[in-house]
């Protein structure tokens, strides 16, 4: 081992965390993304339902359907229908994107994670031989010493 190979993995390991942080910053803009759109669901969803209701009442209104009314709120109801399908829709591609986003900053992490690993025995492995040097330098300055003496 080298301390080339040690340099490297220390780069190696920080343009890692620097996927790992633009993954997670994804990933949050993702959820964002989501939630509004889950908001945008929900909203459609409940004024179907109020228009829903609103029509089904005129249904039950004594002394005649006022039809103009019952026409316009089936026409709101149709519409609000179809908006609510889109907002479905576009909740769901928004998860999709939020689940493929979390398991990117899922295999950045785990990328980091390996990538830590490997530098650790590399500086492990580094450490060993510099010591090992170290010693036998060591050894020759002492055999030196003694046959000097």
């Amino acid at each position: 081992m080298n301390a080339r190979k040690v340099r490297s993995y220390e780069v190696m390991r920080r343009l890692a965390h620097v996927r790992e942080s633009q993954a997670s910053l994804e990933l949050a803009a993702a959820i964002r993304v989501e939630d509004a759109a889950a908001k945008d669901a929900a909203e459609a969803e409940a004024l179907r339902v109020a228009a829903a209701d609103a029509r089904y009442r005129c249904l039950h209104v004594p002394g005649g359907m006022p039809m103009g009314e019952y026409a316009l709120l089936t026409t709101l109801c149709d519409s609000l229908h179809e908006r609510e399908a889109a907002a479905n829709g576009a909740l769901q591609e928004a998860a999709e994107r939020r689940l493929a986003k979390a398991e990117h900053a899922a295999m950045a992490g785990r990328f980091v994670d390996r990538v830590e690993d490997e530098l650790t025995v590399s500086r492990q492995a580094f450490a060993s031989v510099r010591e090992g040097r170290s010693l036998a330098d060591s050894l020759d300055l002492w055999v030196n010493a003694r046959e000097g003496d």
